[in-house]
């Protein structure tokens, strides 16, 4: 059976094909479009990439999954017509004689199935907590091999995304409308948690102070941040909104914010520990992408293992709604074998001809390598001081780079930073991540999750922290990158190749893009970043190109 899924609505267009309970290729529109977050386009072109790379023909399609409710996909089609899924679909649906069956799937419980399917866990707990699905904000599950239960679901106007979105523009660091709370969780580490905030524990559930809490009714999220803006206006140093300027003004307010939020959700966590019994936690939804909470989750130990699925924002439900498809409409292909993501490299992959093709169109002179070559001229280039684009293999999907589209600098200096964050436009505060082998993980870092998608922060060593200063933030923390050389070989040799020159086995690893940008999809995307941009060398899947040799 081959399911196609699809996710279109406010943000986050994708698509995604499971054939048989196995993904083949999930695709982000924004990767496509080029336009970060894809707001409100529709994934049509994500489609036709699907299928070319799959060697699908629509009338192969069984079902169409969508991650939204029947309901709200109705009124998705009537408040624009192109989110008709008519005018959803390419042109090449409408030569196959019957559509496939087109099946919505509510937006939580499409999280909830590419927390739990992905997280190889036979049975786990399941935390779903993001801005809002059609009428809730945060569900708990039990998943077993037998399916989701739903334990409880708060409402939208109980959203701790909607309350950490709000405090990241009341801090000033958006201004764009755009999606920014990564840089108030950066701006969390300079502070102490001083600052009074609303949010109120109760048994099994959250709230909000009487003053702050809304009703249900028309404009929920901007009646709750306007509430919620007074209320941090009247008891929250610096007392009024940021613009952007006084950004380390709001260094104890972002703390306060963060520690309230990591409050709310190890709360959640244990009272789903208590009503589903089960050892391991999968975890989807936006404020999944939230690393420190992540990490507090895992210090805490309230679960012995923990699934953070790499796609948990609603890119992801594409993927999670195929896979409930798949488990509903044939239970006996969906396994927890077959649906397991042990790697985040589901996206489109380029061969060494068509890199070469695009370098040729440019006019740029580069060198084809072997594996081995290209993984020692690489390491080699970022020990003598190289910032490097790399670009290898399937993308990866979420977003985190991890080692298909990345841009590479050597850890041991504390100015690359400085001089990376230069290179893509971000503030000076925010860090970097490390990719460190699987094989030295515990020898840098403390934590009980040793994530393969970047998603966990947690403390480097005291004794390593000297050493790699470039991938440590101000409160001693990192968020690795477990490189597993099963799954990424080729990078995996890379950063072996860099522990052989200076004795360290991690890389200080950031996304292939440029600011306001998505990560680089193609090698068209790449060779312009690299010629835009101050990057040293570009690293095109066997095709090595220098600033120096254009010269």
């Amino acid at each position: 059976m081959l399911v196609l899924g699809l996710n279109y609505g406010d943000h986050d267009p994708s698509a995604a094909l499971v054939k048989d309970g196995r993904l083949l290729v999930v695709v982000e529109h924004e990767r496509i479009s080029r336009i970060k977050r894809g707001k409100y386009q529709v994934p049509t072109e994500s489609i036709l990439e699907c299928l070319k790379a799959t060697g699908t023909n629509p009338s192969d399609i069984d079902y169409i999954a969508v991650g939204w409710s029947d309901q709200r996909l109705g009124e998705l089609g009537e408040a624009d017509k192109r989110f008709r899924i008519e005018n959803v679909l390419p042109g090449e649906f409408r030569q196959v004689q019957e559509l496939p069956q087109i099946v919505g799937v509510r937006h939580h419980l499409a999280h909830a199935a590419s927390a739990f399917w992905c997280s190889g866990f036979s049975e786990a707990a399941v935390l779903v907590v993001d801005g809002e699905g059609e009428d809730e904000s945060t569900t708990l599950w039990s998943g077993t091999e037998k399916g989701l239960v739903e334990i409880a679901s708060l409402p939208s106007t109980l959203s701790l995304g909607h309350f950490y979105k709000s405090a990241t523009k009341f801090s000033g660091l958006e201004h764009d409308g755009g999606n920014h709370e990564g840089k108030l969780m950066g701006l969390s580490s300079y502070g102490r948690p001083t600052e009074p905030m609303p949010l109120v524990l109760s048994p099994g559930s959250i709230g909000f102070s009487s003053d702050v809490a809304v009703d249900d009714g028309p404009r929920i999220r901007e009646r709750f941040r306007d509430r919620l803006h007074e209320f941090w206006r009247a008891s929250a140093y610096p007392y009024i909104e940021g613009d952007g300027r006084e950004v380390m003004a709001y260094a104890n307010f972002a703390t306060s914010v963060q520690s309230s939020l990591e409050g709310a959700l190890v709360h959640l966590a244990e009272h789903l520990k208590l009503k589903t019994g089960f050892s391991r936690l999968a975890i989807a939804g936006g404020v999944g992408q939230n690393c420190a909470a992540n990490g507090t989750l895992g210090a805490k130990r309230i679960f012995d293992e923990i699934y953070i699925q790499p796609a948990c924002h609603d890119a992801g439900v594409s993927l999670g709604a195929a896979l409930w498809v798949s488990h509903t409409h044939d239970p006996n292909s969906l396994t927890i074998e077959s649906a397991a993501m042990p790697h985040a490299f589901w996206g489109l992959q380029y061969s060494s001809d068509e890199c070469q093709a695009a370098l040729d169109k440019a006019g740029l002179k580069y060198v084809r390598l072997s594996e081995d070559a290209l993984a020692s001229t690489v390491a080699q280039a970022v020990a003598d001081g190289s910032v490097v684009g790399w670009f290898h293999g399937r993308a990866e999907i979420g977003p985190r780079a991890l080692g298909a589209r990345s841009i590479l600098a050597d850890p041991r200096k504390r100015a690359n930073v400085m001089r990376v964050n230069g290179i893509k436009s971000r503030e000076v505060w925010r860090p970097f991540a490390p990719s460190v082998l699987e094989e030295h993980f515990d020898e840098y870092f403390e934590s009980v999750v040793r994530s393969p998608f970047m998603n966990v922060a947690c403390p480097v060593r005291y004794s390593a922290r000297r050493l790699v200063p470039a991938i440590v933030h101000v409160d001693g923390t990192a968020r690795p990158q477990s490189i597993s050389s099963k799954h990424a070989p080729r990078y995996w040799k890379v950063v072996d190749g860099f522990r052989r020159i200076t004795g360290l086995p991690l890389l200080l690893n950031t996304s292939f893009n440029l600011r306001g940008e998505p990560i680089v999809n193609s090698p068209r995307d790449a060779i312009r970043d690299f010629q835009i941009s101050p990057i040293d060398m570009l690293a095109l899947e066997d095709c090595v190109v220098t600033k120096r040799a254009q010269s």
